[in-house]
């Protein structure tokens, strides 16, 4: 049976800075009912997935963060429960501030910096800078060995960002499947990206929206669906009022 169906925000139940549709939602809810765990996983900071959440009516979600840094149950803050899941070298941090620093300096009033408790994230704020952005930080990150080491760089279509190479969303869902002792063949991941992979890893059957790599590959959220309820369905739950 499942236990756990694990989404990526982003590109996935909605497309960026967008909110999750009405229809999608109830979906989610109608999972729920089932005593299924719904969680939200993201790089976005935790505060950003928790709004989200709240609004969604959600009633007990487990909220992913930083791109499995942070984990928090529900969306209240406090959370009911929370925790960090990474671990990380001191000098790596100190070098990544210096990195900071250069990149704050040279592309100042261009950029604006996502408000994270582990990973930095930019985002040009002038579609002219991108590339040279983008450009200028995977050069100044690949000189510093110190960097290399300890942490790894994604490049998404609106952002770029260094992240602790110890944190991913794969790391995440074996915090949760232990803390819930949630087998890997009870969960269901969705994702878009190449920082979903660690999760679907992690996960007995993952769906991926646009994304050949992922054992389903759909086209949108709304197929994304479709596919979790077969699975469901194929297991015993009965969710044939979502097969539409």
């Amino acid at each position: 049976m499942i236990k756990l169906i694990m989404f990526d925000i982003d590109s996935t139940l909605a497309p960026p800075n967008e909110p999750i549709e009405n229809s999608v939602i109830q979906r989610l809810k109608q999972f729920e009912k089932q005593g299924i765990f719904i969680g939200l996983i993201s790089g976005k900071p935790i505060s950003y997935i928790s709004g989200l959440a709240r609004q969604s009516g959600l009633e007990r979600p487990i909220l992913v963060g930083e791109n499995g840094g942070v984990i928090h149950y529900s969306a209240k803050f406090p959370p009911e429960r929370s925790f960090i899941t990474f671990t990380i070298n001191k000098k790596a941090f100190e070098e990544l501030k210096k990195i900071q620093d250069q990149i704050n300096a040279k592309f100042t009033g261009y950029i604006w910096v996502q408000p994270n408790l582990i990973n930095y994230t930019i985002f040009p704020l002038d579609g002219r800078v991108k590339s040279d952005l983008f450009e200028y930080v995977e050069k100044i990150y690949s000189q510093h060995n110190t960097i290399v080491k300890y942490f790894t760089i994604y490049t998404h279509i609106d952002a770029i960002e260094i992240v602790p190479r110890s944190v991913n969303k794969g790391l995440a869902l074996k915090y949760i499947k232990k803390s819930e002792k949630i087998k890997k063949n009870e969960i269901i991941t969705v994702g878009d990206g190449e920082n979903d992979l660690p999760m679907m890893k992690e996960s007995g059957y993952s769906i991926g929206i646009n994304m050949p790599l992922a054992k389903i590959n759909v086209r949108n959220i709304n197929e994304a669906l479709k596919s979790i309820a077969k699975i469901g369905e194929g297991l015993g739950h009965e969710w044939n009022h979502v097969i539409k």
